[in-house]
């Protein structure tokens, strides 16, 4: 047989040859590659080299061989193979599954077959099965099963292995029953095809060169195929990549050489240059950070190399797909041209992961925070959505989503909550994949017309996730368009009606599998590979990213229905024919990983980059792959340590640069460069103006506020800045319902004389339902804060007791109280006041927290002042009543004190001379207010830890803040 294989180290090694041969005529040859990025390169390579005109050599993938197969031996179209997708592979996969429950006692099915994942792990063992042209009674050889297949009835369900075998032989009699074709049988399928006629074929065939480009090893229906078109003339030329492992590759499988016993090639180890850095962001970021500054003959890459900049479009760079989006972000921010071969698929798009987090959502009964989110995406509300509005209301459930996005006039909103409902009634309900499908483009509606436009127009960083949205769902129309032939061509699989889990299970595999459409790259950038590496892809600088043993070799697992046991009595039956290699074990898996790094690393002509995270996200710490020490330190080694010591690293406490390193002007800051001012913000601190058209009024709570920092009175009650409040317990709203209660039950109590115990039960629900009725959401709180409520009645009846109901003339609850001070209004509300027999006055407060710092509050002072200034009603004593803890916080003198003198006996200043330093206070707020001048109070310290404002009132960039404190943390 005229089969060649020539093995090579580094791409630019068969160049030369693969262009020479893409130069052959009469007949032309015909070239293979392993994947569609494959034959992109390989198409530059021969076309670099030569000119073609109109005509080029075929370059072909297994599929498109078949294709060209059938045509070339006038296969009518209707005796043709459909090549079946992956999600049409899960859909039949699924069928044949569900008709074998169909046909048995549920016990005959092991348990794990119910699992939603087992569909995906049956799909892979029947896959793998195919590939090694394993026959279904070798399959139940290996079982020990002597007799003819009993089918449903097999005596030895529910036994995983017996499963698998009913479901092999169940399979492919529904693939040639529907002229169907699994991508893992192809390459049997071509060699059925050219031997039915094979004059015909060796008319086709005979003295053409088969070039298989880039293949390490095949499989066992590859290897027949490679045979077949041998026997009919054929010259088979292999271009074979060498891995510096004793592997059983195409050289050993093709011309039956021991790896071991051949002479070892001799090779030039690849220059490897290790990047450790703190987690996965930080990792992209050193390099891009680094490669831009190589760009300006900078940094370590400059130092270490000591080579100059050899232009973006000399760079690969690799790494997982999840990661594709991180990398974009890092590489645009660092200005780093860029272009992506091979586009995502379209479960990394903002199409899938909204409609994956939808079907959790409605799972969960539709959430307030996780379905805010959702309708808070730009693409889906570009107008805008209020999302600390929402989560405060906090709507759960369909009818209270309905209801709230209505009555806030969110037209956009409510449109898609309609559109997310239609979807998940589908999924819920069931329907068949074409139905499925159609709602998924149903749900993103319009997106890919004018709305998707004001949002690339609105938010232009994201331009990049649009376009992606944009082209998933181009390839989801695409779909769609071939749906009616789909349903028919597969037979009833394509009609099956898919609901729930199956249903998402489904739409998951289609996304998982289909890729996104990505723009022409342009020349001068660096090349970005996200999920795999072609095998022809090199560059002169190669950088391969996560380098940890979690991903290489990453988790290797045996599969339940074809574990290495069942592998091993198939390659013991002299009847299979297969070699060791084929069916791989676990061990052979680990070194087909490790071969695969190997060629990547090979993907560099000049230097290799290796970099990893030392943790991940979380903060776990993460191995090396020991791959790498592996390639290091062999005898021959594959790769050769580059850079020299100390190794190139970069911890999480390196984030900015340090002293004496180089900064990116614009991207990156020293902590010792002077920040950053731009003109309207030179001042330290900020001038605080009153905003234009507002009236002096303030609110007299806010003067505990003031005194601890005029500044954050100003954010908070002038500017009213919020931090936004993620949904969960409010307890500003939890206040109302209290202050609800004590309404109600002081109101009836003054009319009946009830006791305040009976009246705070007797009123709850009625406070709950008005001021709060989401607290029902959290139960263990609503319980506590009940408790805390009653014991709270429990304490003013107490007081009420001891004498101050005797005492008491009239009672005033939730009155507003004004005064002028210097041209400044000063508003207030107190909760409740008791007039009592010598024309003097109590001030109360209610508090749902702890008393810990009212002692030093000067909130009810300042109302004593405004009520004896106002009303010349004298105080002789207030207090807070904190309901966390059933306390009282307060000063009592006089008729108060004698009505209740085992509470206010606290030590301390005298009522009198507290009222008075409220009093002056107001004064200094009034002055404050009247020339807007809120200067900050960075002294503070204890306060100035938990402040929300510190980035406002630059108080980081204050000369008077010691470094120790720049924090907020203290010396």
């Amino acid at each position: 047989m005229a089969i060649t294989v020539t093995g090579y180290h580094r791409v630019v090694e068969i160049e030369g040859e693969l262009a020479r041969l893409g130069s052959g005529r009469d007949p032309s040859p015909v070239f293979l590659v392993p994947s569609t990025g494959d034959r992109e390169l390989l198409r530059d390579i021969i076309l670099e080299k030569v000119s073609f005109g109109p005509s080029e050599p075929p370059i072909l993938r297994w599929e498109d061989l078949y294709r060209e197969a059938a045509r070339e031996m006038d296969v009518p179209r209707k005796a043709r193979r459909r090549q079946i997708d992956p999600p049409d592979h899960w859909l039949i996969v699924r069928h044949v599954l569900e008709c074998l429950k169909a046909r048995v006692e549920e016990a005959a099915i092991p348990a794990g077959a119910r699992h939603s994942g087992f569909i995906w792990t049956l799909g892979e063992d029947l896959r793998e099965l195919l590939r090694e042209e394993v026959r279904p009674d070798i399959l139940a050889l290996s079982m020990g099963c002597d007799q003819r297949c009993l089918g449903a009835d097999c005596p030895k369900l529910p036994d995983p292995g017996a499963l698998l075998c009913r479901l092999y032989r169940d399979y492919l009699e529904y693939l040639d029953d529907h002229s169907l074709a699994d991508s893992a049988q192809t390459a049997t399928v071509i060699a059925r095809t050219l031997e039915e006629d094979p004059p015909r074929a060796a008319a086709w065939v005979g003295g053409r060169d088969f070039v298989f480009a880039g293949f390490m090893s095949f499989t066992r229906s590859q290897l027949s195929l490679i045979g077949v078109l041998a026997r009919l003339g054929a010259r088979v030329r292999v271009f074979m990549p060498e891995s510096g492992l004793q592997y059983h590759d195409a050289r050993a499988q093709l011309l039956g050489e021991d790896p071991a016993a051949l002479p070892i090639k001799t090779f030039d180890p690849i220059p490897f240059l290790t990047v450790v850095a703190g987690d996965p962001r930080l990792e992209l970021e050193t390099l891009a950070r680094n490669l831009a500054l190589w760009r300006a003959g900078k940094g370590e890459l400059q130092a270490r190399l000591g080579t100059p900049f050899p232009g973006w479009g000399e760079i690969g760079l690799s790494l997982d797909a999840p990661r594709l989006g991180l990398a974009v972000e890092v590489l645009s921010r660092y200005r780093i041209p860029h272009s992506l071969r091979g586009g995502p698929s379209v479960s990394e798009t903002a199409l899938w992961k909204t409609a994956s987090s939808v079907i959790e959502t409605a799972a969960l009964g539709f959430p307030p925070e996780e379905t805010a989110h959702i309708l808070a995406q730009p693409w889906i509300t570009p107008d805008g959505f209020d999302l600390r509005d929402t989560l405060s209301q906090g709507p759960r459930g369909e009818k209270r989503w309905r209801d709230h996005l209505r009555n806030r006039g969110d037209r956009e909103a409510l449109s898609f909550f309609g559109r997310m409902e239609a979807f998940v009634s589908v999924v819920e309900k069931g329907a068949r994949p074409s139905v499925l499908l159609r709602s998924l483009g149903d749900l993103a509606g319009d997106a890919a017309g004018v709305d998707l436009s004001r949002f690339i127009i609105d938010h232009p960083s994201l331009d990049e996730s649009a376009r992606h949205l944009n082209a998933a769902l181009q390839e989801l129309e695409h779909k769609l368009e071939q749906t009616a032939e789909m349903e028919s061509a597969i037979g009833p699989a394509g009609t099956d009606i898919l609901k729930g889990s199956d249903a998402a299970a489904f739409l998951s595999a289609w996304s998982e599998h289909s890729t996104v459409r990505q723009p022409p790259g342009t020349r001068d950038s660096l090349t970005l590979y996200a999920g795999g590496v072609p095998v022809l892809a090199h560059h002169k600088i190669f950088i391969l990213t996560g380098l940890t043993a979690d991903a290489w070799p990453g988790r290797l697992w045996e599969s339940p229905l074809l574990d290495d046991g069942r592998k091993e009595a198939i390659h013991g039956n002299p009847e299979t024919g297969l070699s060791p290699s084929h069916l791989p074990l676990l061990k052979e898996k680990r070194s087909q990983r490790e071969a695969l790094l190997l060629r990547m690393i090979a993907s560099a002509d000049g230097v290799c980059v290796g970099s990893r995270p030392n943790q991940d996200d979380s903060g776990r710490p993460l191995q090396p792959s020991v791959f790498i020490t592996s390639a290091l330190a062999r005898p021959r080694p594959w790769a050769a340590k580059a850079g020299g010591d100390p190794p190139f690293s970069r911890s999480m406490k390196d984030v900015i640069p340090g002293e004496g390193e180089p900064a990116i002007a614009g991207i990156e800051a020293r902590a010792s460069d002077p920040p950053f001012r731009p003109s309207r913000l030179l001042e330290v601190p900020p001038p605080t103006p009153w905003p234009e058209g507002a009236a002096k009024r303030v609110p007299v709570s806010g003067i505990d506020t003031w005194e601890d920092c005029p500044f954050k009175y100003y954010a908070e009650k002038v500017l009213r800045i919020e931090r936004p409040r993620p949904w969960g317990f409010d307890p500003a709203r939890a206040g109302n319902v209290a202050h609800a209660l004590w309404e109600k039950a002081w109101a009836e109590r003054m009319i009946t004389g009830e006791d305040l115990p009976a009246l705070a039960r007797k009123h709850w629900e009625a406070a709950l339902s008005e001021q709060y009725p989401e607290l029902s959401f959290f139960p263990a709180r609503l319980e506590l804060f009940r408790e805390r409520a009653f014991a709270m009645a429990a304490l003013q009846q107490k007081m009420d007791d001891g004498g101050l109901a005797a005492a008491r003339v009239s009672q005033e609850r939730e009155q507003l109280l004004e005064m002028e001070i210097g041209g400044v209004l000063f508003r207030g509300k107190f909760d409740r006041v008791d007039l009592l027999d010598d024309g003097s006055a109590l001030v109360f407060d209610y508090k749902t927290g702890k008393s810990d710092s009212l002692a030093a509050s000067l909130q009810l002072p300042a109302y004593a002042v405004i009520l004896q200034g106002t009303r010349k009603i004298p105080v002789s004593g207030y207090a807070y009543l904190s309901q966390r803890d059933s306390s009282f916080t307060g000063r009592l003198e006089g008729r108060a004190l004698e009505l209740l003198p085992g509470w206010g006996g606290r030590s301390g200043d005298k009522l009198e001379a507290v009222i008075e330093k409220a009093g002056e206070r107001l004064q200094a707020m009034a002055e404050s207010v009247a020339a807007s001048d809120f200067p900050p109070n960075y002294d503070n310290v204890a306060v100035c830890r938990y402040c929300d404002f510190q980035d406002l009132c630059r108080r980081k960039e204050s000369p008077r803040v010691d470094r120790g404190e720049e924090n907020g943390n203290g010396s």
